[in-house]
């Protein structure tokens, strides 16, 4: 009877060891804090633990090691928006101002065993993007590349071009503009030859304040590559007036972005845009040589250039002076 009773103590004891055994193993995963981590961590462009004023993110309450079904999980923050107190996953609106902040989410199980997890972020006012530097373009036909160097815009910010075909300034004055993103170089196309074009750059952050660089100043221009050169002056003539000075006179082509004439004169044949003696260049139809030498044959070629400049082919005439 004594033994039966004995087994029966020892069953018993057994039993309860096991109950605490299991008892003290979920008070121990119990207790281990919930994970608290950040979705779409391309939003933290300053990293893991810095917000920008204003900012928006996405929270999520990854609970680990909870052994009891969860009731209820609480969020709430120091300062800044919370869009719900509860939940799993909350969007947490950063406050206008510079400051730390502490969000707080716990977890609570229906055994009334609660878990808690901490997240400190600091909110920062970020500087204001640095304005565009060392502008440059390069014309094509009927479209201009224009590059320059990066001002790294906070953020996930970019560069947006402003452009007009008159000179200008401010904002409002350019009649186009484009936002290209991240890249520091961008071709404008479907643009008009013979045209002077304005240009005008700033970087921008992506941030709640929406914070934009100063204009790069002055707007520099470029006109977009002419390949059509212009006609050759007409009616180039070489006459000798009582000085015994040579008379040129000739009849400028018609091109409408016409700049001027270009003469030049040499001894040994007629000389092209780069060699001989430039006698006179300009808006001009006639010019006397007072530097010619009696006896001596002078060979002259006359030039029509552009705005590019693009050169004609030449007009030539010859022309010696015997008294």
């Amino acid at each position: 009877m004594n033994h039966k009773t004995d087994i029966i103590k020892i069953g018993a004891c057994l039993l309860l060891v096991g109950m605490l055994s299991i008892s003290c193993n979920r008070l121990k995963n119990a207790i281990e804090s919930p994970s608290l981590s950040i979705l779409a961590s391309n939003q933290l462009a300053y990293g893991d633990s810095t917000l920008v004023v204003g900012q928006t993110i996405t929270l999520n309450a990854n609970i680990v090691n909870f052994p009891y079904s969860i009731d209820r999980i609480t969020w709430t923050s120091s300062k800044g928006r919370l869009n719900t107190s509860s939940g799993n996953i909350v969007v947490y609106t950063a406050p206008d101002e510079a400051c730390s902040v502490t969000i707080q989410v716990v977890a609570s199980g229906n055994s009334g065993i609660t878990t808690t997890a901490n997240l400190l972020f600091s909110v920062i006012i970020p500087d204001i993007p640095l304005t565009p530097q060392n502008i440059q373009a390069v014309a094509t036909d009927n479209a201009i590349m224009i590059t320059w160097d990066s001002a790294k815009p906070s953020l996930d910010g970019g560069y947006r071009i402003f452009y007009s075909d008159s000179p200008t300034g401010g904002f409002t004055g350019y009649k186009y503009n484009v936002d290209v993103g991240k890249k520091n170089s961008f071709t404008l196309t479907t643009l008009s030859n013979n045209i002077k074009y304005y240009f005008a750059i700033l970087a921008y952050d992506t941030s709640s304040l929406k914070q934009e660089s100063p204009l790069s100043n002055p707007p520099m221009y470029q006109i977009p590559k002419d390949t059509v050169k212009p006609c050759s002056p007409t009616q180039f003539n070489i006459t000798v007036n009582a000085d015994h000075y040579f008379i040129l006179n000739w009849v400028m082509p018609a091109d409408a972005d016409l700049a001027g004439v270009i003469v030049r004169r040499s001894t040994a044949g007629f000389p092209t845009i780069n060699d001989g003696l430039e006698v006179c260049s300009g808006n001009i139809t006639s010019f006397v040589d007072t530097t010619v030498v009696p006896g001596i044959e002078y060979f002259y070629s006359i030039f029509a250039y552009d705005e590019v400049p693009l050169y004609s082919d030449p007009a030539t005439r010859t022309k010696i002076y015997v008294p």
